[in-house]
């Protein structure tokens, strides 16, 4: 065992553990820096990262979290300016499948099942902008895709990566 030796004084440090340590912290100071840039940017929660928003002209903008937690409340945030009385949103059964919706407010008048979609039907006044806010719960992990539509118009598709 090498030891460091100054004279008149023994530390009785070993020269090639220190050697060891200083390599270690080398690489997980930088490691630990840009996991705390990470979070701080939202990766991994709150943050600029974490919140999307996507739109289709004025008719139709959906804002979701990115990042979601498994078993964790999330939210999709639908703003419509409708054309008519009765609003027909759809969602994509493949996300639907993928999230538990635990409540969508406001109420829909009638939920239904169309082929690749869950239909929402809204009483609405026309032209006046109209939200819709889904709260859901991630039920696998991963990368969940939907999309979402107002019927007969433009379609959104979206993802997010669920921890675990």
């Amino acid at each position: 065992m090498e030891r460091i030796h100054t004279p008149g004084f023994d530390s009785g440090e070993d020269a090639r553990q220190q050697r060891l340590e200083w390599s270690v912290q080398r690489i997980v100071w930088p490691v630990l820096v840009v996991l705390w840039l990470a979070i701080g940017l939202g990766l991994l929660g709150q943050g600029p990262l974490a919140r999307s928003r996507v739109a289709a002209g004025d008719e139709i903008s959906l804002e979701f979290q990115r990042f979601a937690r498994r078993l964790s409340p999330a939210a999709l945030e639908i703003r419509v300016v409708p054309r008519t009385d009765r609003l027909r949103l759809q969602l994509a059964r493949s996300y639907t499948e993928a999230v538990d919706v635990q409540q969508v407010y406001p109420q829909p008048a009638r939920m239904t099942g169309v082929e690749g979609a869950t239909r929402l039907e809204f009483d609405v006044t026309p032209g006046r902008p109209f939200d819709v806010r889904l709260q859901t719960r991630p039920q696998s992990m991963g990368r969940v895709r939907g999309w979402v539509a107002v019927e007969g118009g433009a379609r959104l598709s979206f993802s997010q990566f669920v921890y675990p």
